[in-house]
């Protein structure tokens, strides 16, 4: 029912759940390696309509939905799938279908009479048990030819996984790729010595989290500088290094 303007009890869950599975409607067909395509079209985009493959592009175009008390649960869909992006780059179809698929098992059982903070803490204690077995599946990709497979799945194009692949090998698996669109005939591989510059700063994903985070006794460097190259930071991380200092904030 509602109240001055609010949805409460069931109709309101019901509401959220149905923006959800509108998301993961959408989302879905992009999952895994062999995903496919959405054609979607933005009602503030005059470019019409677009082909997207990415769950975090797609979700991105939904501006909101008609009905308001369920663009609240595309909206929760949609900022968890564009923060998986940002955190990691991959994974967001991934994380909105595990999510949509634990809604509603987890209303499921609500509904049956459980009790939901019961079944929150259930789901806590079992997250690192899920965790590890989910990293004891990993394996680590030994030769060229698994590094190119991964790759092409990405991309979806095998000159471009191949360079991909070789750039990973030349350069490790801590190596930071950037895949740009040009105007050439053929694919291009340029490698940089050293850490690449946007201009921009940086910022780590898990700073912008609800409530902030708390750095145990981190090493602060305080600048009116302005800083133009990563060599501008070798001084202070390196005191800060020298310090044992696990964080550095500048």
């Amino acid at each position: 029912m509602t109240s001055g303007g609010v949805l409460l009890g069931e109709a309101a869950s019901a509401a959220f759940i149905r923006g959800v599975e509108q998301m993961l409607s959408l989302v879905a067909p992009t999952l895994g390696p062999g995903g496919g395509q959405v054609l979607v079209r933005s009602p503030i985009d005059d470019r019409g309509y677009r082909v997207l493959e990415d769950a975090a592009d797609v979700t991105r175009v939904v501006v909101a939905l008609p009905d308001p008390w369920e663009n609240m649960g595309a909206m929760y869909v949609r900022h968890l799938a564009w923060r998986v992006a940002q955190a990691v780059g991959d994974g967001a179809a991934t994380a909105v279908v595990v999510f949509g698929t634990l809604l509603l098992e987890v209303h499921r059982l609500v509904r049956a009479g459980h009790d939901p903070q019961r079944l929150a803490e259930a789901m806590r204690s079992y997250l690192p048990s899920v965790c590890s077995y989910l990293e004891g599946m990993a394996r680590p990709l030994d030769v060229q030819r698994q590094l190119v497979g991964v790759s092409e799945t990405a991309c979806r194009d095998r000159g471009l996984a191949e360079l991909v692949a070789e750039a990973l090998r030349m350069l490790g698996p801590r190596a930071a790729l950037e895949v740009l669109s040009g105007y050439g005939a053929r694919d291009e591989l340029q490698l940089l010595q050293g850490s690449h510059w946007r201009g921009s700063g940086l910022l780590l994903p898990r700073i912008e989290a609800p409530g902030g985070v708390e750095l145990a006794e981190p090493a602060i460097a305080l600048t009116d500088l302005e800083i133009r190259d990563p060599k501008d930071l070798a001084p202070a991380i390196f005191a800060a290094r020298h310090l044992g200092a696990h964080s550095l904030v500048i």
